[in-house]
This record gives structure tokens, sequence and C-alpha cells, in this order.
């Protein structure tokens, strides 16, 4: 990530005529910030998965407990432009792949130990003990989904 990254996704988004970005990332990633920024500099609504969890659900995915409704009203009707950003966002948006109109962004947080080298801490650095069943779940959803290697922008946050 660098200062011009929002800029630059802004650009694109203009160029293409999306009608949403998706931005994902594992927890601490830096992708929450990232999408309030990018919301406010496209004048577009910012959808936060995490701020639509529902409590109670007996479930090991993610997806099972955020307002489905909740988000689907968020971003229902012509015009209502948003920047989601959460985890497992195409089981979320219960959809298979990102259609033609959304634009995708993956963070991920590194380091660089050694020129052309990276060390992918998220994979590393997560904490099962906090969320055990989310800690699961979202690795489950990187194996089978690979949000990292088909985004349109893959931003890597060097630590």
């Amino acid at each position: 990530l660098q200062a011009n990254s929002v800029a630059l996704v802004a650009e694109e988004v203009h160029r293409r005529t999306v009608e949403q970005v998706w931005v994902e990332g594992f927890s601490g990633a830096g992708k929450t910030n990232f999408a309030a920024r990018l919301a406010h500099g496209l004048s577009w609504r910012h959808i936060e998965c995490d701020a639509l969890v529902v409590q109670g659900r007996d479930s090991s995915r993610y997806a099972d407990h955020i307002d489905r409704d909740r988000v689907g009203s968020l971003t229902a009707g012509a015009g209502n432009r948003a920047v989601i950003e959460g985890v497992c966002l195409q089981e979320v948006l219960s959809k298979p792949a990102a259609p033609s109109d959304v634009l995708t962004i993956y963070i991920a947080r590194v380091s660089r130990p050694i020129p052309g080298r990276y060390i992918w801490h998220d994979v590393l650095d997560v904490e099962p003990a906090d969320a055990p069943w989310l800690f699961d779940d979202v690795k489950r959803y990187h194996r089978e989904v690979r949000p990292h290697e088909h985004a349109d922008f893959l931003f890597l946050r060097l630590e």
C-alpha cells in the first residue's frame, strides 16, 4: 500500500464504471481503513461486514453470521454504490465470483526479509484462540476461493 493506492483504485473505478468495490484480506491487514478512505474519496457508502454480524448463530462459517438481509438492503438499487469490506466476501455476498460491475481488491500484510521475497504474516500471525471457528473458516475460504489470486488489485502492506 502506498499513499496513492486509493487514488489509483478510484481512477480504475471511474474508468470501468463499476457499481461496487470489494475489499478482502485477513483481520488486521488494513482493509477497513483502506475501504473507508476509498468510499470517502468516491462519495460512496462504506459497508463493513464485521459490523453486520448477528450474535448467537450456531455455524462454523463466517458468512452464516452476517445479516445478509441488511447487506442486501444496503447494496440494493440503482446508483447505490458501495465499498464493501470483510473476509469471505464471495460467500457473504452469495456470489461465486465477483460480477463484471465489481472491482476486487485484496490486501495482504507482509514483510520483505530479502529483495524479491515476502512473508505473508496474515496466515502466520492470526491468533486462533481469539475465534478458532473464524480462523479455520477464513483459512478454508482462502484455500478454496483464493481471493488473493483473483483480485483486480493486490496490495501488499509492508511491515
